[in-house]
C-alpha cells in the first residue's frame, strides 16, 4: 500500500523508571558544588553568582532534603510541601521570603534537578512539575496620593524655602 510508505512509523521510547545509579541528596549537592566551580572557572558565570546559590543551597536546600537517600524518590508534592514551608515559615530574620527569593530558590532546586537528569539519569524534573507559589512577604507599598489639603498641612510644617516650580 502507496499510503503506508509515507507513514512515518513511531520510535518507541522506553526510558527505565530508576536513575542508573542511586544517588542520595547529599551526594548530589557535592557533584553540584563542583559543576558550579567548574562554571566559575569556564567564566559562564561569576564567584558571586556562584557563592549567592551556594547560600540558597545551604540554607533552603540542604535542610530540608538531607535525608533523601534517593533523589528519585523526591515528588513534585514533595517539592510543593517545602515550597509551602517556605512561604509559611518565618526563615530569614524573623521575616517571611519575598516572592523574588522564592522563585530563586526554586529555579536552584530545578537547575540541581536538571543536573541530576543530564549526569544520573534521573528520568523527570519534579520541579517542572510544581506548582508556582508566591510569597506575601512583601507588604503592599503602593504609593498613596495625598489630597490637596494634606499637602498644604504638610508644605505649611516646612521650613519656608523658595520653591521651585519645574
Amino acid at each position: 500500500n502507496k499510503l503506508n510508505f509515507f507513514k512515518k512509523k513511531k520510535k518507541q521510547k522506553f526510558k527505565s523508571k530508576a536513575l542508573k545509579e542511586v544517588v542520595s541528596m547529599e551526594a548530589l549537592l557535592e557533584a553540584y558544588d563542583g559543576h558550579l566551580a567548574d562554571l566559575v572557572e569556564l567564566g559562564s558565570i561569576k564567584l558571586q553568582t556562584a557563592d549567592n546559590y551556594r547560600d540558597n543551597i545551604n540554607r533552603y536546600i540542604r535542610p530540608y532534603f538531607a535525608d533523601v537517600k534517593n533523589v528519585s524518590a523526591i515528588t513534585p508534592a514533595r517539592i510543593n510541601k517545602w515550597l509551602a514551608g517556605l512561604v509559611y515559615s518565618k526563615v530569614y530574620k524573623g521575616k517571611k521570603l519575598r516572592s523574588g527569593t522564592l522563585r530563586n530558590i526554586k529555579a536552584r532546586m530545578n537547575q540541581i534537578m536538571e543536573y541530576a537528569q543530564q549526569n544520573y539519569g534521573l528520568d523527570s524534573n519534579p520541579v517542572e512539575k510544581a506548582q508556582d507559589i508566591k510569597s506575601d512577604g512583601r507588604q503592599n507599598k503602593r504609593a498613596e496620593m495625598w489630597t490637596l489639603e494634606q499637602y498644604q498641612i504638610f508644605r505649611e510644617t516646612l521650613p519656608h524655602y523658595p520653591m521651585k516650580v519645574f
